[in-house]
């Protein structure tokens, strides 16, 4: 029966009466249900989408899969975390309980041989970093028609320019892919502030010990440091998988309600 179900305008999903989002693109359905007056506006709409793509692909924008990037940097992810707890706890190891280094011959050698492969690490996930969210900035013209604030060389150059940089440029592409929907930046901004919280968090620590338990202090915002680099790292892989699942996402409204097609090879 036509009142059992709804239909959704972003992507032709039909939906039972009593959900109020559309199960496949999650838009509520005050706003998304195709109905007889809905449905002349957007095939308005559509005409008006279909002519700004059209521009954006003769200005060269592409749709190139960042998914095979983002499955790198997940794992790199991880290994950064662990080698960094690693490492925490070998240089806790060697040191005394007075403060001072003990200079043992196993505590060395697991201090110099963490040490190389965590710079290797955190560098070379910079570099990961930058590059998959270069591509995914610059598939946002051809998926939504719209420019984002950043280039995607400035993308690739954000984390070393401003520490903020990475935030700024997740938050901006999340902002167009969402359409304005708070729930993904609002992931984006919890990474954030956990990440922050991480080099922040311990000088606090150590302030509010106080001299006389200095040691202490410093041992206790190792700690500190690394739950909060451990959350930092879980939310920054769940900011990778929505990023990727709003491009998938958007790539294929693109497909099924501008260009006509039902499905989409990448």
């Amino acid at each position: 029966m036509a009142s059992d179900v709804w239909f959704c305008g972003d992507c032709r999903s039909v939906n039972k009466a009593r959900e109020k989002r559309c199960y496949k693109c999650r838009v509520p359905r005050a706003t998304a249900e195709l109905t007889e007056a809905t449905a002349a506006i957007s095939a308005v709409q559509v005409k008006e989408m279909q002519t700004v793509l059209a521009q954006a692909s003769r200005m060269g924008a592409r749709y190139r899969p960042s998914w095979p990037v983002a499955l790198v940097v997940i794992p790199v992810i991880l290994a950064t975390t662990a080698l960094t707890f690693a490492w925490t706890n070998a240089l806790e190891a060697a040191i005394g309980p007075d403060g001072q280094y003990l200079n043992q011959p196993v505590s060395s050698h697991s201090l110099d041989a963490l040490s190389g492969p965590l710079l290797i690490a955190l560098f070379g996930g910079l570099l990961i970093w930058s590059a998959w969210i270069a591509l995914v900035l610059a598939n946002v013209p051809a998926l939504t028609a719209r420019w984002p604030s950043y280039s995607p060389s400035g993308a690739f150059f954000a984390p070393i320019r401003s520490f903020r940089g990475p935030y700024r440029v997740v938050w901006g592409v999340l902002a167009i892919l969402t359409d304005g929907r708070s729930g993904p930046r609002l992931m984006a901004v919890c990474w954030w502030v956990a990440l922050l919280a991480a080099y922040v968090a311990p000088t606090f620590v150590i302030l509010l010990r106080g001299p006389e338990t200095l040691f202490q202090a410093f041992l206790v915002a190792m700690q500190v440091r690394l739950v909060l680099l451990v959350i930092a790292a879980i939310l920054a892989i769940a900011v990778v998988v929505i990023v990727e699942r709003e491009q998938r996402a958007t790539l294929n409204r693109r497909a099924s309600v501008v260009l006509g097609e039902r499905h989409v090879l990448t």
